[in-house]
């Protein structure tokens, strides 16, 4: 992962091929089962930026998930955890309510997580086989998991801003058709609209190993929108252990906010003037990308065009 993605893709490929040769011999050999992939845990943390009133739905649909074992594997961590901070911001007049909720599960370095949550025992961060990132509960993959996100490899040229962990919006596995599937982020069927986000894993990644950058803007930036009509949507995140972390910034209705890892510990809110901000910090201020989303599937392995 941190620092190798070339030397981390080996590793997975070889891994695969290995499960490919033991799977294929069929004949002589009983039904093998799938095992994690074992290398050291380098993720310090996991966060969700969604809407409050996205978050009840999944916590409620989470928690009716533990009622059948595995029912909804893709969301079934939200019955465990609590909201680390929700920002307060003024209703929308189409939309009800626009807070957004920040919730973060923090690792330690063999991947135990230690935040607090609701689970019967401890959870530990693992990577499946399909490359899942997952939350076990137990000893194998057969047992109990809750799948944070796919650890998605990128293609041939894709370093800078590959690997990275992609969520349910912008990744689509690679037996299903991808170009024509509307939620799909990086396909051909995106099209922007208010209430799609158009940031996602590949622009996290870009941004996070990018030691020129100071911070990750979240802005799902859309072309010709004015600022008090550009939003933060769902998305998701993650960090390396031992390096610094990131203040995590966004435009959402035309008020800047800090999210997340504010500078100098101060509480995630409203950030008041964007410009003078970033300067008081010795930043540029954010500039807006030339095309969102930064990486889709057509130009993903080209150098970035901002």
């Amino acid at each position: 992962m941190k620092g190798s993605p070339r030397r981390f893709l080996v590793a997975v490929c070889a891994a695969a091929f290995a499960v490919a040769a033991s799977a294929s011999d069929t004949s002589q050999k009983p039904a093998r089962q799938e095992q994690w992939i074992e290398r050291p845990w380098e993720l310090a943390y996991f966060i969700q930026v969604q809407s409050a009133l996205g978050q009840v739905a999944d916590k409620e649909w989470a928690n009716e998930a533990k009622v059948v074992e595995r029912r909804f594997p893709e969301t079934g961590w939200f019955a465990f955890f609590d909201v680390t901070h929700r920002l307060q911001i003024e209703p929308d007049p189409i939309f009800a309510s626009q807070d957004l909720v920040v919730t973060r599960i923090e690792f330690d370095a063999q991947g135990w997580v230690t935040t607090a949550s609701t689970h019967e025992g401890p959870l530990r961060g693992r990577l499946k086989e399909n490359l899942e990132i997952v939350l076990a509960a137990g000893a194998t993959p057969a047992e109990a998991v809750y799948v944070l996100g796919q650890w998605f490899q990128g293609f041939g040229g894709s370093e800078h801003w590959a690997p990275t962990l992609c969520g349910r919006w912008d990744w689509v596995h690679p037996a299903l058709p991808r170009d024509h599937k509307p939620h799909y982020l990086y396909g051909k069927g995106y099209r922007h609209a208010a209430v799609r986000g158009s940031f996602g894993c590949r622009e996290w990644a870009y941004q996070l190993k990018d030691d020129r950058r100071p911070y990750i803007d979240v802005t799902s930036y859309r072309p010709g929108a004015k600022p008090a009509d550009t939003y933060i949507r769902e998305f998701i995140g993650w960090a390396y252990l031992g390096q610094p972390r990131k203040p995590v910034i966004g435009l959402h209705q035309g008020q800047w906010y800090c999210l997340l890892d504010c500078p100098q510990g101060a509480a995630p809110g409203r950030i008041e003037g964007i410009k003078k901000w970033a300067a008081f910090h010795g930043w540029a201020a954010p500039k807006r990308p030339k095309r969102m989303p930064m990486f889709p599937d057509s130009t993903a392995i080209r150098d970035v065009d901002e």
